[in-house]
């Protein structure tokens, strides 16, 4: 079983965000990362259809909790809406 190295994983401005994302992905594999990152690229395309957010990471980084449930509510929704698992639901909400 491959282990990626940190250096694999999605780059991102914000030092923070990216130190989260460092000790999410840490000792995961290469092909675990590559999932995770399929998901990643499909909540950004679901918040830039739905919220223009442009800069997806101070768009983020400024949301009430409130704001913040609401939009991994309504993501949860449009995965339901696109009849996927709910193994791969889960994993694109983690």
């Amino acid at each position: 079983m491959e282990i990626a190295p940190l250096n694999q994983i999605v780059k991102l401005n914000n030092k923070k965000i990216q130190g989260l994302f460092e000790i999410f992905f840490s000792g995961r594999t290469v092909a675990t990362i590559e999932a995770y990152r399929t998901d990643f690229r499909i909540f950004i395309s679901y918040l830039n259809e739905r919220y223009s957010t442009g800069d997806f990471e101070e768009f983020l980084i400024n949301l009430s909790r409130g704001e913040a449930n609401q939009i991994v509510l309504g993501f949860k929704s449009y995965l339901l809406d696109k009849k996927l698992s709910p193994n791969t639901i889960n994993r694109r909400l983690a």
